[in-house]
């Protein structure tokens, strides 16, 4: 075909495309993740140990809490809190920067300044120190780290930076989304959506109506579809896979308030009028089980079908 405009991968190419890359030295690449808008690399280093000392403006109590809560998760110690420390210390400072949520972190062979406007910028600002850790020292405690002095001015490109997470489809215990959260924060996203409802199951517990997750966050074979839905995504017909389970009130109250201490928004996402088909059938065995009471006024109430259809 003389007239195929399609540009096909071939060695040759990609020999071609690779042979003009360039060895960047390791100083020129930032320590960090996402890659910061500035970043300078400096002579020396600076000594991080259960010694030092983080001094805060008030208005980042949480975040100086926080900061010693992780470094105390690699160091032997965790470190203190100072008013009046001036070498060997943290700094959370706060100033005009470029951006609501910008952050500047500088490391110096006697201090570690993080400045920013808010608490937000200050939290991005810690997650970039943490992502300076060598990888090693997660996996036992240390007693000395060693980092370079550098200067790091960032601020985020986009203002809404997002993650969706389907746990109607694929249920997730809270712990795995703790982890997640801990995950996104160090990435520096602001947004957790949680899609927490479709046809194939439902995940919120709601208090005065049980069935949504008796019967909706259950999958089961039970062609009545009255002790949980149907098996789907390989879940299985014994209803003790991921394909079932649920976040009680007190473990989405734990997700938001986690959330919160790193500036992570959690959107939920309740499906509707589409994609209800979990909610139908909880509200049918709802249904059932009032007018076996008695209760047909009540047993309507929060009916999702037509008895006339």
């Amino acid at each position: 075909m003389n007239d195929d405009q399609i540009n096909k991968e071939v060695a040759a190419k990609v020999y071609a495309q690779n042979s003009v890359i360039s060895k960047v030295d390791d100083d020129d690449i930032a320590p960090v993740f996402p890659t910061p808008a500035n970043y300078k690399r400096k002579s020396g280093s600076f000594g991080l140990s259960g010694a030092v000392k983080i001094v805060n403006n008030p208005a980042f109590t949480a975040e100086a809490n926080y900061l010693s809560a992780e470094l105390g998760k690699v160091l032997v110690s965790s470190p203190s809190m100072s008013l009046t420390a001036t070498d060997n210390v943290i700094v959370l400072q706060k100033k005009p920067v470029s951006s609501a949520e910008g952050y500047e972190l500088r490391v110096q062979s006697g201090k570690i300044i993080i400045s920013a406007s808010s608490n937000a910028g200050i939290f991005y600002g810690i997650q970039s120190l943490k992502s300076m850790l060598p990888p090693n020292v997660w996996a036992a405690k240390q007693n000395f780290i060693v980092l370079p002095c550098v200067e790091i001015i960032d601020a985020p490109r986009f203002e809404h930076r997002a993650f969706m997470m389907d746990v109607a489809r694929n249920f997730q215990q809270k712990a795995e989304v703790l982890k997640l959260i801990d995950l996104l924060s160090l990435y520096k996203f602001n947004v957790l959506h949680l899609h927490l409802t479709d046809d194939e199951g439902w995940r919120i517990e709601i208090p005065g109506l049980p069935e949504l997750t008796q019967t909706g966050a259950k999958r089961v074979h039970d062609p009545a579809e009255r002790l949980g839905i149907l098996p789907s995504y390989g879940s299985g017909a014994a209803g003790n896979s991921s394909g079932s389970g649920f976040f009680t009130t007190q473990d989405y109250i734990d997700i938001l308030k986690y959330a919160t201490v790193r500036h992570i928004k959690v959107i939920p996402e309740i499906e509707t009028p589409g994609h209800a088909r979990a909610a139908i059938k909880s509200m049918n065995a709802r249904y059932d089980r009032l007018m076996k009471e008695g209760k047909q006024a009540e047993a309507e109430e929060y009916l999702l079908r037509d008895l006339n259809d």
